[in-house]
């Protein structure tokens, strides 16, 4: 499951960067502030996660496709999603 919310929320930082950076797209995600405190705030969970890693003495990898954007790392439903990320 680490693997998949560490790829999950990559993904998410990544877009959010892009958000923050485009005046019609910063615009939906309520402001130039209000997308630079998600960025802020999805960089300290990102801290966090890595910090699991190591306590596990595990290593993120990446992944060469995306997550799926229906799917959270909390409620992962699809089965073809679940054994790709090897979570059964």
């Amino acid at each position: 499951m680490l693997q998949y919310e560490w790829a999950w929320l990559r993904q998410h930082i990544e877009s959010l960067k892009f958000s923050v950076s485009n005046s019609s797209m910063c615009d939906e995600i309520g402001g130039r502030l209000c997308g630079e405190a998600l960025l802020e705030e999805s960089r300290q969970l990102a801290i966090v996660l890595d910090e699991e890693f190591k306590k596990r003495m595990l290593h993120p990898k990446n992944y060469s496709r995306p997550v799926e954007a229906g799917e959270h790392a909390w409620e992962l439903s699809l089965e073809s999603i679940r054994k790709e990320w090897q979570l059964d």
